[in-house]
């Protein structure tokens, strides 16, 4: 085994435990990848920047900017949120919702399709007395398997056949993946995982507590309230100066003369007769109380009811720059204008200081908001807001029109003549442009850096596996594994399962980016023994179905991440909800593709 196979093997390690145990962001633990390959030489500078001149790269973010088009026009909310509006049973709700979003994130980046619709999901059940427990996965779920339709329907699509791309330029045998090459073995995917969201979605999802009913049933446990008496010592003095010495307890909101004040500067001054309401742990009231000329109990306040003050709901996004800082480094209340009062996660409480927590992906803040929360959560990345039903009314016609017929034109226009995807969407993106429907300032807002740098060193990953000899020893391994079964299928199940696995404890990205040149090694190893024609195809396809059928954890996903907070579920309501459904997709891709393929 020579150096640079040492080095690879090594490198990959770190990045799968580096990713799984959630020591660094996904695009720091990739670049630290790719820089060590490059000191070692297993690629070149032009090697690792290739990703930069692939037009898959571009076609993802052509993508997210249409996707992004379509969520301001309103068009989305007023298509979905006309389903919730109908009376229906449950079971009825889960066949509109599976089979609506399940169709439209065929098309649609499904990302921007869970975050527009978990408030409509979670009102829906609110209102019939039904656990956001037993509504939310479906909703990730349903996403996920529509996006196996096509080669849009998920970033992770276009990763592998960004991989195909680069890979048909040095293996003539191996051809670039069209719009709905997927759509054969995917279509009969997606209608499956609908139906078994719709027959097994009330008898293994549990019935959790809202956290927001919860927390009107039991504020005392959240919030508590004090009274600034005549003659206290803290009057005249700042919030920073007063209370910076309560490590499980802040202050949230103030109430002087009727009127509510929330967030609270630490620069606030504070004066008699107010009102202050601390979110934390209730016990350490006593210490405020030593003295009851300095501080009194009036009684317990439920939340601010004034001057814009509400409770929110919001998740953690998976790129959110808050993702690892402990609460009291993130300058939360300047930014974003809310307080936070309480965090849960895998289903519940954290307890202890606030101050002192560090905030993880997919954790569910209960925040009390001011008047600017929302225009701030608007303007970034970092949080998700869960609990407000948008208005429908602010869809732009004239606007909805010219995206719609675009994007549509766009993709029939790839699918027919056979042009290339980037090109044809080129077309919806000039005349978006044009017709001045999003600004620059929204255009940077839209592109994910970090998603960009991802993909294209997961691009240089994916060489160095395959320069090193690396695919080549792991394919020979699970040759060797399969050959007993003497099948070409059994190869092809062996891959999809070497890739979900992967996907379970990294991203899909960086699963796919490590099993696609072992896929291509597989199958070159196949065709050597064999002496057949095997076709690449297969393979490929059965890397992109099993990056993406990440059921089993809330984590390979971004979408499982987005309802893990609001639904309150816990990690085994993902294995045991996910389980069968990720079985049934890889015993249908897997006998689909055979079929499909002719590999029986």
């Amino acid at each position: 085994m020579n150096l640079q196979l040492i080095v690879v093997v090594a490198v990959l390690v770190f990045l799968v435990t580096a990713l799984y145990r959630d020591w660094l962001k996904p695009v720091v633990a990739f670049m630290i990848s790719v820089a060590v390959l490059l000191f070692v030489e297993v690629i070149t500078p032009r090697e690792a920047l290739m990703g930069l001149s692939n037009d898959q790269v571009a076609v993802i973010f052509l993508l997210l900017v249409i996707s992004e088009i379509i969520r301001k026009t309103g068009t989305l909310e007023v298509l979905l949120g006309r389903l919730f509006g109908k009376r229906t049973g449950y079971r009825g709700f889960m066949a509109r919702l599976s089979l609506s979003v399940g169709g439209i994130s065929a098309f649609v980046n499904n990302i921007p399709v869970v975050a527009i619709l978990m408030p409509y999901v979670i009102d829906w059940a609110r209102r019939r007395g039904i656990s956001p427990s037993r509504v939310l996965l479906p909703l990730s779920y349903a996403a996920i398997v529509g996006g196996t339709a096509t080669l849009i329907g998920t970033s992770t699509n276009l990763v592998v056949n960004a991989l195909a791309t680069e890979a048909a330029r040095t293996n003539a045998a191996i051809q670039p993946l069209g719009l709905f090459d997927f759509s054969p073995v995917g279509i009969p995917l997606m209608l499956v995982g609908c139906l078994y969201l719709v027959l097994f979605s009330s008898r293994l999802l549990p019935d959790r507590q809202d956290p927001l009913v919860e927390f009107r049933q039991k504020p005392s446990e959240y919030l508590f309230e004090v009274m600034v008496p005549e003659g206290s010592t803290y009057a005249g003095k700042t919030v920073e100066r007063s209370f910076r010495h309560l490590g499980e307890v802040f202050l949230v909101a103030v109430e002087s003369g009727g009127e509510w004040l929330t967030p609270v500067a630490p620069s606030h001054v504070i004066r008699e007769g107010e009102r202050l309401v601390f979110a934390g742990e209730s016990t350490r009231i006593m210490d405020l109380l030593d003295d009851p000329q300095q501080l009194t109990l009036p009684g317990f306040t439920a939340r601010p009811e004034k001057g814009g003050g509400e409770v929110v709901e919001a998740v953690v996004s998976a790129n959110s720059f808050l993702m690892g800082k402990k609460v009291r480094d993130t300058r939360f209340r300047e930014l974003y204008d809310a307080g936070i009062v309480a965090v849960r996660r895998d289903g519940e409480r954290i307890e202890g200081s606030i101050g002192e927590l560090d905030l993880r992906t997919g954790d569910l803040l209960l925040l009390i908001a001011g008047k600017q929360f929302r225009s701030r959560v608007a303007e970034s990345r970092d949080l998700y807001v869960v609990r407000e039903v948008p208005s429908t009314s602010r869809l732009d016609k004239r606007k909805t029109a010219v995206v719609v017929a675009t994007v549509i034109s766009a993709l029939v226009l790839n699918a027919v003549t056979g042009i290339g995807l980037f090109k044809a969407l080129l077309i919806p993106i000039i005349l978006i442009t044009l017709f001045r429907m999003i600004s620059m300032q929204e255009l940077k807002r839209s592109i994910d850096v970090d998603l960009f740098l991802v993909l294209v060193m997961a691009l240089a990953v994916g060489k160095a596996i395959a320069n090193s000899g690396a695919a080549e020893l792991f394919a020979v391994g699970l040759f060797r594994l399969m050959e007993p079964a003497h099948s070409v299928l059994a190869a092809l199940a062996g891959i999809y399962l070497l890739t979900n696995v992967l996907a379970m404890v990294v991203t899909s990205k960086a699963a796919v980016a490590i099993t696609f040149p072992i896929a291509v090694a597989l199958v070159a190893k196949l065709r050597l023994s064999t002496g057949a024609d095997i076709p690449f195809e297969p393979f490929i396809l059965a890397v992109a179905y099993a990056g993406c059928a990440e059921f089993i954890t809330p984590f390979g996903y971004q979408t499982n991440l987005m309802v893990f907070g609001p639904g309150g579920y816990k990690f085994s309501d993902y294995v045991r909800f996910g389980m069968p459904l990720t079985l049934l997709f890889f015993v249908i891709a897997v006998a689909m593709l055979g079929y499909v393929y002719n590999l029986y």
